[in-house]
């Protein structure tokens, strides 16, 4: 099997010294002497440019949220006072500034390139030793970090299954995504929100997806999985705030990232890939539910034949001459992370769905993927099959000139090499 560079060992790194000891056992994060103190910490974003295990550690502990913490410690942390608005205004703030400074970066000599950040949980998690790619190494940038571990532990706490959390979890919800009033003009009333300091948040993340999509994926994939938690749970208010051509173009220019994990040479950037697929399908679904979504679908370059490329590539998926078989996290520590955000949306729909994700999750992707196109062709949204034809052979690419190489959304022409 080809794993694209070096095994991970599926141990987290050691805690901090006010930690319990990890020991050898990978399933379980160490709770911090203070869970309530360490959980609000990632209100204050870091003031300082150097890299060290605090910054990684902070990624890490967001992501396996429910390993550590309780509801009783969400209730204390987040619970009253007006601290869930102090999370939110947090957030939407750390995701304002850093698609600021990613756009400085894009207009400089960093277009088009992947940025290697000396915070390792900055990258996506398949960066972190289980794969490596081209990509140009940076010290850790402090307000990327902090929109980062903020995007993930709301993430964690939106997606927690606990009856304890539903009050904290509607009142991020209310506070991120706020609804305009009936009979108000929503034009003026989205733009005193901007006045008030409260910008509409799905505008805020779809710019963020944009600037961030090249040089830092793994905040864009956080942004287009709290969009879909949004679109999810409040799609009356998301209806008002979205714009679907800047959406459907946002996912259209990302889904060539996806294409290119799940062809990857690297087994764990298929996975990862796989749950990111799964992760925007909400979105894709709310697309076309609009007329104009609908119509902005229709004129996006190669979105359907890219989603079609993605269906057929994981139908055919196999690891070590096995066919489709679960994520081997015992193999691979960091696919820890890899299951997708949308993993309780799916796991309610059937016992049968819960199961086929768990064990089959290519074969459950793919399927998937064909129910999301075959409901946009009920929907008017034209779906051509011939459009598979977007794998060129190894022909064809020969006598491709570089121009159509690049323009091409199924070839990935950089090296999987680390510098």
């Amino acid at each position: 099997m080809s794993t694209g560079g070096e095994k991970a060992k599926g141990k987290a790194p050691h805690a901090s010294q006010n930690s319990e000891s990890l020991g050898e056992s990978p399933s379980k994060m160490p709770k911090p002497g203070n869970p309530v103190a360490f959980w609000r910490s990632i209100l204050s974003p870091p003031q300082s440019n150097q890299a060290g295990l605090d910054t990684d550690l902070a990624h890490l502990y967001m992501e396996l949220l429910h390993d550590w913490a309780e509801p009783k410690d969400a209730v204390e942390a987040w619970g009253s006072g007006g601290k869930v608005r102090e999370l939110t205004k947090a957030l939407v703030q750390a995701i304002l500034v850093s698609g600021q400074v990613l756009q400085d970066l894009k207009r400089g000599p960093m277009r088009g390139a992947q940025i290697k950040f000396a915070c390792q949980g900055c990258n996506p998690s398949y960066e972190g030793g289980c794969c490596q790619s081209v990509t140009v190494p940076l010290p850790m940038i402090p307000l990327i970090h902090h929109a980062n571990v903020l995007l993930s532990g709301a993430l964690a706490l939106l997606l927690w299954d606990s009856e304890e959390l539903s009050e904290i979890q509607n009142e991020i919800l209310s506070e991120i995504l706020v609804e305009a009033p009936p009979g108000v003009n929503l034009p003026q009333f989205l733009q005193q929100s901007v006045v008030e300091g409260k910008p509409p948040v799905l505008p805020v993340l779809l710019g963020v997806v944009d600037n961030a999509q090249e040089l830092a994926p793994k905040l864009a994939l956080n942004a287009l999985k709290l969009m879909s938690i949004l679109v999810l749970r409040r799609p009356g208010p998301a209806l008002q705030q979205m714009d679907e051509l800047v959406l459907a173009e946002a996912i259209g220019r990302f889904s060539l990232y996806l294409l290119n994990l799940t062809r990857d040479p690297c087994k764990v950037k298929t996975w990862f890939g796989m749950s990111y697929v799964l992760d925007i399908l909400p979105l894709l679904y709310f697309l076309g539910m609009m007329t104009r979504g609908k119509k902005a679908v229709a004129v996006i370059p190669n979105l359907v034949q890219i989603l079609i490329a993605i269906s057929e590539q994981l139908g055919s998926f196999n690891h070590d001459g096995e066919v489709d078989v679960p994520f081997p996290v015992e193999e691979f520590g960091c696919l820890r992370t890899a299951f997708p955000a949308t993993m309780t949306v799916h796991a309610k729909r059937s016992a049968t769905s819960r199961a086929l994700l768990e064990t089959h999750p290519a074969s459950f992707t793919a399927a998937c993927v064909v129910e999301l196109l075959h409901w946009w062709e009920i929907q008017g949204v034209p779906v051509r099959s011939c459009s598979v034809d977007a794998f060129p052979s190894k022909e064809e690419a020969k006598r491709m000139t570089k121009k159509e190489r690049n323009h091409s959304p199924s070839l990935d022409t950089r090296s999987s090499k680390a510098i």
